[in-house]
């Protein structure tokens, strides 16, 4: 984000919200919004402007940017693995990303993932999942647990000392189809 766009947009929303825009209350603000694109960031000061009362807070300049809460990333990552589940099954090997491989591995991995029954995945599956994903979501440090996740074939081929199968790329954003699998199965929509 360029500095002075930010300088320039905050101290307009301070004057508007009546908020002095003190160096500290800059830098608390610079710290909390860092990364949002420049777009983003205007559209958000725009509707903080048009739809707040008061003076938001960094975390509300995000939602108003449109970034979504850490909860809605876990149901969309929860649906994409679940129809990961059924497409692709526990012989082929996936990645979700490092995020949500992490998240699998702390369940006990893909092909124990795929192997279980399928109400107890809805219900406790899901839950447990979701509170995964929230508490690993904030680490920096996911390591090797964000590697990509070994299905039976790989496994297999591994233990022979053969060439592993080439993972399948997955991706848990919703408006990404899983188009590693488009190229194999004809029934995916």
């Amino acid at each position: 984000m360029d500095p002075v766009r930010f300088d320039t947009l905050m101290r307009a929303l301070c004057a508007a919200k009546r908020a002095e825009a003190t160096e500290a209350l800059l830098m608390g603000y610079w710290m909390g919004c860092k990364g949002i694109p420049d777009d983003e960031f205007t559209k958000s000061i725009e509707r903080a402007l048009q739809e707040t009362d008061g003076m938001p807070s960094p975390h509300q300049l995000r939602m108003l940017a449109g970034e979504e809460q850490v909860e809605t990333k876990a149901i969309r990552a929860w649906a994409t693995v679940l129809r990961s589940i059924g497409a692709v099954g526990s012989y082929q090997s996936v990645d979700f990303g490092p995020l949500v491989n992490a998240v699998i591995r702390a369940m006990g991995g893909w092909v124990e993932l795929c192997g279980r029954d399928s109400e107890e995945l809805r219900e406790w599956g899901r839950k447990d999942f979701e509170a995964t994903y929230k508490r690993l979501a904030g680490s920096q440090f996911l390591g090797e647990m964000g590697g990509h996740l070994a299905g039976i074939h790989e496994r297999t081929n591994k233990a022979l000392g053969c060439v592993p199968d080439p993972v399948k790329l997955l991706d848990a954003k919703p408006a990404v189809k899983l188009l590693a699998l488009t190229a194999e199965r004809k029934d995916i929509t």
